[in-house]
């Protein structure tokens, strides 16, 4: 990623995390969309698999709300720094990244098929599944975080302060070099295709 494009995605992402700090703190969230099908990301682990959430231990991380197990467990993790608090989120929103990739099916994986990557978490959804995970991630595991990066460069050079939008395997594009990149819809991925200059838009990555 070249340094101005670097500038803008941590401008994005600390604009983001100070925009929607975790404001709802032991409280119930209203319409908001819950991460994780509502499983606590600090009490889900592989040897307890899925350990659901309650409403009332609500936190808001990076503009998605989590619910954890216990309030114990929500103040350890508002304890955490924002890196330890990353490490306990799964990527790709707890969607198992090979059946996406594979078959385009978005299902939920097991912490108990859990596996890092450079500290990156990710949830499998079998033991096969995490065979191969192990075996070639780079493979299944999409560039940005699996957020659209046409997206991002597009709402940044708007000025939009919220220029992260996840990405849809049902929409996807396989660069020269292998690596995979997801769009919104199929609309989005047509714009991108039609870019003469695509370079802009690959090599993007949330680091």
């Amino acid at each position: 990623m070249n340094n101005f494009l670097r500038l803008l995605l941590r401008s994005a992402i600390c604009c983001t995390t100070c925009l929607l700090a975790p404001v709802l703190f032991g409280q119930t969230p209203s319409n908001d969309v819950i991460a994780l099908k509502g499983y606590c990301p600090i009490s889900s682990s592989a040897s307890a698999g899925h350990v659901s959430g309650f409403k009332e231990f609500a936190y808001r991380f990076n503009g998605e709300i989590y619910l954890f197990h216990s309030e114990q467990c929500l103040k350890e993790f508002a304890a955490m720094s924002e890196t330890e608090q990353s490490s306990k989120i799964p990527m790709l929103w707890g969607i198992c990244p090979i059946t996406a990739t594979t078959f385009g099916n978005q299902k939920m994986g097991n912490p108990k098929f859990s596996h890092q990557v450079d500290g990156r978490l990710y949830w499998c959804s079998s033991a096969n599944a995490l065979a191969e995970f192990k075996k070639n991630s780079w493979k299944y595991e999409p560039a940005f975080g699996g957020f659209c990066t046409y997206c991002f460069v597009k709402k940044t050079d708007q000025g939009d302060r919220d220029p992260l939008v996840r990405g849809s395997w049902l929409s996807q594009h396989v660069a020269a070099d292998g690596r995979l990149y997801l769009f919104p819809n199929q609309k989005t991925l047509e714009n991108f295709q039609n870019e003469i200059d695509k370079s802009t838009y690959l090599g993007i990555d949330l680091v």
